[in-house]
């Protein structure tokens, strides 16, 4: 009896404390708005082990069936949050339904068949289907960090250890009753075996926490809080990183560099505050306008670059198009009164040979050029010897 009171208060102990390491984590990163499921997940599961320890032994049965349905569920916020956090469309419509199955089968074998050890065999097999299905949308990703990639083998192995506790009741208890199943050896092992099981996805769920923390940290070290743009460290990184990844998979990509027109006049006349609201407002422009794969950065005091994803020089032209259209049109009267803030670019197609240096190089001729052109215009460079408007 000791043993199963010990086994009765570790699983809703740990599940609680686990609730309550997510939450605390959640409250101090709202950024990671996903740990809450965590939280949420672990909380449910806490909650059907706890009401099944308390539960009055008339009311045994029902405890059970109450236990693997919120167990089951708990599942579903997890799948939110290991999915969402990486914009995948997370199978809820599957999920339920299996949950449902779960739920009725079990309900079935428990309140109508009085058969507990069915009751603890199809939750288990539930939530390994659950936990299956969870690690074959992880595997789908394209933008997985390197740490997501252990987090489908970690609820594999969940899973499989789901099911291998499915086939050890079929086996070592397969009729027994609410009493004799809750004394005998095959309930203890089943509660430890959840209970290694708990801490396993609470320690995939802690290394996706803390990676995408140490991401963030990186991230704002390596923005501009000015423009919100990447400063030139950090965009002079993902452009590498990006080119590597473009000649891999074969993928145009152009580079569009810009400097505002006479910002050194602006300053000198409206102050750097003034100067400082310009800088603001074309970071915010060129966020406007830009792709969530295209990279972004202010690479000097009134100079920017776009390194643009499965973009050509004639798109990259578009783009940069836009970008001068949108500022010479946008009311910054309230910080510079009439004069009119323009830009000059210069862009570069990548021939998937040269260097990130040869590639800047070249968009870097084509702003000169633009720049002794007059002044808010796009120039085009065709090849390292040619610029063409």
């Amino acid at each position: 009896m000791g043993a199963q009171i010990v086994v009765g208060i570790m699983t809703p102990a740990i599940s609680f404390l686990f609730a309550f390491v997510f939450l605390i984590f959640w409250y101090k990163r709202r950024d990671l708005a996903y740990v809450k499921h965590f939280a949420f997940g672990y909380a449910l599961v806490g909650v059907a082990f706890a009401q099944a320890a308390l539960m009055p032994s008339a009311f045994a049965a029902l405890a059970i069936v109450i236990t693997c349905c919120l167990s089951m569920a708990s599942i579903v916020p997890s799948a939110l949050a290991f999915m969402g956090r990486l914009n995948l469309a997370v199978p809820l419509k599957t999920l339920l339904f299996i949950v449902a199955l779960g739920t009725l089968s079990t309900a079935a074998a428990g309140l109508i068949y009085d058969n507990v050890a069915n009751m603890a065999m199809i939750g288990c097999a539930t939530a390994s289907a659950m936990f299956a299905c969870i690690a074959i949308s992880l595997e789908n990703s394209k933008n997985k960090s390197t740490t997501d990639n252990y987090i489908p083998k970690i609820l594999w192995v969940t899973a499989f250890s789901s099911f291998m506790q499915s086939v050890f009741i079929w086996f070592s208890a397969p009729a027994l009753d609410v009493e004799t199943f809750q004394s005998s050896s095959t309930w203890i092992i089943i509660n430890m075996v959840l209970t290694i099981q708990l801490c396993a996805v609470a320690v995939a769920m802690a290394m996706v926490c803390v990676s995408d923390a140490m991401t963030i940290v990186s991230q704002q070290a390596m923005t501009d809080e000015l423009s919100g743009l990447q400063r030139r460290e950090g965009f002079e990184d993902l452009a590498l990183a990006t080119l590597d990844k473009a000649k891999r998979a074969g993928v145009s990509v152009s580079l569009v560099v810009c400097d505002l027109d006479h910002f050194k006049k602006i300053n000198d006349t409206y102050g750097h505050l003034a100067g400082d609201s310009v800088i603001k407002a074309f970071g915010k422009i060129i966020q406007q306008n830009a792709r969530s794969t295209d990279i972004l950065g202010r690479i000097g005091g009134e100079e920017f670059a776009l390194l643009l994803w499965n973009a050509n020089a004639n798109g990259a032209n578009l783009v940069a198009q836009q970008l001068r259209s949108a500022l010479s049109q946008s009311d910054l009267s309230d910080h510079i009164g009439a004069t009119k803030c323009t830009a000059s670019f210069g862009i570069s197609q990548w021939n998937g040979k040269d260097t990130y240096l040869d590639l800047f190089a070249l968009a870097d001729k084509a702003l000169y050029l633009a720049k002794h052109s007059g002044r808010d215009c796009v120039k085009v460079a065709q090849a390292k010897t040619e610029i063409a408007a």
